[in-house]
């Protein structure tokens, strides 16, 4: 019986010390799986990498051209600014000519209109073709 117990403290004793040096969880099973073109794999792997490396260029590439479009929108906000604040400036040491210019361009855009005034040859040449315009109206009524 002692054998066997010191049999048993022997074998545990070689199993704890395969068992620590692996530090395997249980259930645990190594598993490999074989490649049958790894050389394909590899390339296509590499090529992916590469299309991703391109991306990320095009991306910086976008976000240089959009933080350079918001500078230079900031700029040309300022710019603006500064211009209404000139304007501003202006109107007020200027005299208010509004008023006036409307006033002007009013007194141009109203001309009378100049009558043509008729001689006496003219009238009696109207009236002759009213008389005979008169005539053609009945004529026509009589049709």
């Amino acid at each position: 019986m002692e054998s066997r117990i010191a049999e048993n403290t022997r074998k545990s004793k070689q199993n704890r010390r395969h068992s620590t040096s692996h530090h395997r969880p249980l259930g645990h099973t190594e598993l490999y799986i074989g490649l049958d073109q790894p050389v394909a794999l590899r390339r296509n792997i590499l090529e992916a990498q590469k299309e991703v490396i391109v991306s990320l260029r095009r991306f910086e590439t976008i976000h240089t051209l959009r933080r350079e479009k918001l500078r230079e929108f900031l700029i040309l906000r300022r710019l603006v600014n500064q211009a209404s604040q000139m304007l501003v400036e202006m109107r007020n040491y200027f005299p208010h000519v509004e008023g006036r210019v409307a006033k002007m361009v009013e007194k141009e855009d109203i001309k009378p209109e100049q009558r043509s005034v008729l001689n006496a040859s003219d009238e009696a040449e109207l009236h002759r073709l009213d008389r005979e315009l008169g005539e053609i109206e009945r004529k026509l009524k009589e049709l």
